[in-house]
Formats: structure tokens, C-alpha cells, sequence
């Protein structure tokens, strides 16, 4: 018998994770040589693939993270870590949501603070109505649940102009406790309905936010961080009802 030191194992957590690649956890690119961008990972879904009629594996996360920079995404907050997927095309009506691709991903996501490394399954998707409420998962600032939707079917411009990004569709949510719910780095994350018995459902992406302050759940505010108890995010079930994604599907327990 031989025996081989690997070190230490190390567990998977929202702040590097391992493959096959879950959402909620922290991922990053190089934008140019002195810059890079932060987002979190979300849902993993099977995109039909049509030049070779088979499922491949794919994982969700913002549009606006994947616009610019390089394609190719790592896990954490280190350029060195291993690659959790490069940017592949999500055909959308311009909602705010994203593809990764590349890598296999698991129908789980990180649950609890910012540094668990804690999981549950994905039972399936939802589309969440006025009034009903919704947790966010963002790597950064981790689980924040008791998030009401005031309004469906928003239109946001991010940015200013010339530079300002439009997106359609986003769904409005208020914190009942007026915490903040998400912020910088949780762009691209997890949405999700607790359903009765317990079970989460994935309701969307995470998009923005506006009245954008320095109290931060999670990281804490920088220069560069920001966070809101006023967010948008981009709904799921958007890209499940367009007809040219018709034989894809999210993942599920």
C-alpha cells in the first residue's frame, strides 16, 4: 500500500467552491489588467444544445456580470482558484440574466452566512407575485429571507448615460425588516421561495438595487460595496417561457 499526503481537505464554502459547482458562491474575472469583477454563481439548469441534440450543463448567473472582461470565471475571490465556468449566450427577451458553461454543475445552493458552507437541494422554479416573499443568497452578504415583492414586470436602466444598461421585466422586492437584503458582489446570485413543508424553490436572479447604502449584512461596505434593502432581480421563469428555451430545464434535488 502507498500512502500519498494531499494535505488537508478542505470543505467546500461560498467563498471557493468545488466542482460540481452550486450556486450561492463567490466567483470572479479579470476585466483588464488592473481590474476584476466580482459576482455570485446561481442556478444550474440542462441547455439544449442544438448542433449536437443533447443536454449540456449550465449555470446562471447576472447578464450584467458577463458583459464585459474576460470569459472565463473563477471560484472565490482569487484568479488562480479553479474555473467554474466560461460565458456561453442565454437567449433572453433582455432580462438580466447570464450563462456560465464548461463545468458540471449540481442542483444545490449555499444557505446561511457568508462564510457557510452549508447547502440545500432545488426542488424546482416559481414565479413569484405581488406580496409574496423571497430570500436572497448572495455570496457576500449570504441568506437574507422576509423580502415582500411590491412590483412585477420593472423596467431599470443602470448606469448613467451613454454607459447606462436597460433591462426588462425585473421584479421589486422591500425588505420587511429594512436590513439590507444584497449589494455589490451579489449580482448574479440566487432567488429563492421557501414553499410549504420547507422546500426552496428558485424564484430569480439578482439584478440591482436602489437607495444603495454603507450597512451591509455579510461583507462589510467599502468604496466599492454598496448595499440595499431595495433590490431587482430578474425572474427565472422568464427564461423558461420563451419558446426558443423550451427544451431546457433548472436542475432539481
Amino acid at each position: 500500500m502507498t500512502v500519498v499526503s494531499d494535505g488537508e481537505a478542505v470543505p467546500a464554502s461560498r467563498d471557493v467552491d468545488y466542482s460540481p459547482f452550486i450556486a450561492g458562491a463567490n466567483m470572479i474575472h479579470r476585466i483588464d489588467d488592473q481590474y476584476v469583477g466580482y459576482c455570485t454563481t446561481a442556478f444550474a439548469f440542462n441547455h439544449f444544445d442544438l448542433p449536437t441534440r443533447t443536454h449540456v450543463e449550465r449555470m446562471f448567473t447576472a447578464d450584467h456580470c458577463v458583459r464585459e472582461g474576460d470569459s472565463v470565471w473563477h471560484t472565490g475571490r482569487n484568479l488562480g482558484n479553479a474555473q467554474v465556468g466560461t460565458t456561453v449566450s442565454a437567449l433572453t427577451e433582455q432580462s438580466d440574466i447570464g450563462a456560465l458553461g464548461g463545468q458540471d454543475y449540481d442542483p444545490y445552493l449555499y444557505w446561511g452566512a457568508n462564510t457557510s458552507n452549508s447547502a440545500v437541494a432545488i426542488f424546482g422554479y416559481v414565479t413569484p407575485i405581488v406580496g409574496a416573499s423571497v430570500c436572497y443568497s448572495g455570496a457576500p452578504s449570504g441568506t437574507v429571507c422576509d423580502n415582500t415583492v411590491t412590483h412585477t414586470d420593472v423596467d431599470v436602466a443602470y448606469g448613467n448615460w451613454p454607459n447606462e444598461l436597460f433591462y426588462y421585466g425585473l421584479t421589486r422586492t422591500v425588505q420587511d425588516d429594512g436590513i439590507s437584503a444584497a449589494g455589490n458582489g451579489d449580482s448574479g446570485g440566487p432567488v429563492v421561495v421557501i414553499a410549504t413543508g420547507g422546500y426552496p424553490y428558485a424564484a430569480g436572479i439578482i439584478s440591482g438595487m436602489s437607495n444603495a447604502g454603507d450597512s451591509c449584512q455579510g461583507d462589510p461596505s467599502t468604496t466599492t460595496r454598496k448595499c440595499s434593502a431595495t433590490l431587482y432581480f430578474a425572474p427565472v421563469a422568464d427564461y423558461f417561457g420563451l419558446a426558443a428555451n423550451e427544451l431546457d430545464y433548472i436542475q432539481t434535488y
